[in-house]
């Protein structure tokens, strides 16, 4: 297992693992015309031009993904076909070694996300709804 910057080399593979695991992740709060229609790489392009540190993880094949701008960890997604096998833990190790004070945003709906950051520290701090029974929640982990 091998997490690297993403870069021009490895961007196409690293847009993929994103859509995939993105639109797997929004499938039940978006239409199925929305998730077709998101510009997935163009998402993760802007974020990279506006400073997000991408990394993409390799074994050997690409599975996961995720971003650091500042002490905001993001976009942490691990492709379907991958999940329950320890790299989301490996991406969440990987962001915190480049934050002081992280924070980051997850679905409420998100259980299995939600275990693995509050085992890594991480508290609720704020939600935002966004529709009947869904928020989205603000944690962050503190030292």
């Amino acid at each position: 297992m091998t997490i690297v910057p993403v870069n021009a080399e490895n961007f196409s593979q690293a847009a993929e693992v994103y859509t995939l695991s993105w639109r797997e992740s929004h499938r039940h709060i978006c239409s199925p015309e929305f998730l077709t229609r998101r510009d997935c790489p163009g998402y993760l392009s802007k974020g990279m031009e506006e400073g997000k540190q991408i990394f993409l993880l390799l074994n050997p094949a690409p599975v996961g993904i995720v971003s650091v701008l500042g002490n905001e960890i993001g976009d942490l997604y691990v492709h379907p076909d991958a999940q329950g096998q320890g790299y989301g833990t490996a991406l969440l190790s990987h962001a915190l070694h480049l934050t002081a004070q992280p924070q980051l945003s997850v679905l409420s709906d998100n259980h299995r996300a939600i275990t693995l950051y509050e085992r890594f520290g991480f508290h609720p701090t704020s939600q935002t709804p966004l529709r009947d029974g869904l928020w989205e929640v603000t944690m962050e982990r503190i030292p």
